[in-house]
């Protein structure tokens, strides 16, 4: 269900989707109402790509390549932190 129905995220909180294996993703934003950002993170930690999600939008999300990992938070949480494509996350 992941963030769907929920009317707010609590700053510095999000949620990390951990997947056994590597493959592309795909997410979409029909039931969510707040908006937010996603990480796609490969095996490594790496993160590949970080898009903007949109309440109640119909558009799929997907990975342009194969990843491990992806990390749903407030929108632009990413940018407001410095953090970008190409950042390492650690303890994955």
């Amino acid at each position: 269900i992941g963030l769907m129905y929920r009317k707010s995220l609590p700053d510095n909180n999000g949620m990390l989707f951990i997947f056994s294996k590597n493959r592309y993703l795909k997410f979409w934003m029909l039931f969510t109402k707040i908006p937010l950002s996603i990480a796609f993170i490969n095996r490594e930690g790496i993160i590949t790509e970080i898009k903007k999600l949109f309440p109640g939008s119909l558009k799929t999300i997907r990975s342009k390549e194969k990843v491990r990992y992806a990390l749903e938070v407030n929108q632009d949480y990413f940018s407001k932190n410095y953090i970008k494509t190409g950042d390492r996350i650690e303890g994955l």
